[in-house]
């Protein structure tokens, strides 16, 4: 997502980590200070929203990512899906009628 608002907590935090938005091609970076379970959340103000968690184990080296915990999406509302659902409805009532004008 391009120039979305980043939000990261912390292990056993309410207080964000870090805030941000991401760049053009939708990257944003970050340093944690502790291993734990991270909290990154997205949201690109048009009603998209991702949230992710990462459990960072201590390596030699830094840190590293472990593997990945549940991605969640979050579902559309009731009229979104409704209004979504006639646009396609009429939209292939419009695509069916301009054949028909045009082979007819």
């Amino acid at each position: 997502m391009s120039y979305a608002d980043v939000e990261i907590l912390g292990p056993g935090s309410d207080t964000p980590f870090q805030k941000g938005r991401t760049d053009r091609n939708g990257m944003f970076m970050f340093r944690p200070d502790q291993k734990g379970l991270w909290q990154i959340g997205l949201q690109d103000g048009m009603a998209h929203r991702l949230a992710l968690e990462r459990e960072l184990t201590d390596v030699k080296n830094g840190y590293h990512a472990a593997k990945p915990a549940e991605t969640v999406f979050r579902k559309t509302s009731r009229p979104q899906g409704i209004i979504t659902g006639m646009s396609i409805i009429f939209g292939l009532f419009g695509i069916a009628y301009a054949w028909k004008a045009r082979s007819g």
